[in-house]
């Protein structure tokens, strides 16, 4: 009886424990943004950035085929606003809604900003991104290198 009375009480311990844990991890953060009291780190995001770049070169890449495929007589411009854009207009996005570490912010932001300029600037004249001269995405593509974005420095 009272080992009986000892597990029981122990598993009331364990619950309390557990429940407390909970509330505890529940809380959200002190910070006035509302980010969490873990923050991710500038390797954690940079894998995870380097994932979303890949999957959108891969997209990007079954994108223009398809599209060729379907439009074989449009000339390479058309081609590049109607297929190869939309692809970097996500990837972009998806690279900024993902959580980024506390430090360096100003590196990413200066990147969002000049990725976001080069789309801009290629849905204005096509023609600068195929070619290497000129082309708007060689600046993104240099912040995105220094940053430690290898996978997402190969833009256009």
């Amino acid at each position: 009886m009272v080992i009986i009375q000892k597990m029981q009480n122990k598993r009331l311990f364990i619950l309390a424990l557990v429940a407390l844990l909970a509330a505890a991890v529940g809380c959200g953060s002190s910070g006035s943004e509302g980010t969490s009291e873990t923050s991710v780190t500038k390797k954690q995001y940079v894998l995870r950035a380097e994932k979303v770049c890949l999957n959108t070169e891969s997209e990007q890449f079954q994108t223009i085929s398809t599209y060729s495929q379907e439009h074989p007589e449009v000339d390479e411009e058309k081609a590049v606003v109607e297929a190869g854009l939309p692809p970097l207009e996500a990837e972009l996005a998806k690279l900024e809604a993902l959580e980024q570490p506390r430090t360096g912010n100003a590196q990413l932001e200066a990147f969002f900003a000049a990725f976001d300029r080069a789309i801009t600037e290629s849905q204005e004249d096509p023609s600068r991104v195929l070619t290497q001269e000129g082309n708007p995405f060689a600046t993104p593509n240099k912040l995105a290198e220094a940053y430690g974005l290898k996978g997402c420095s190969g833009n256009p």
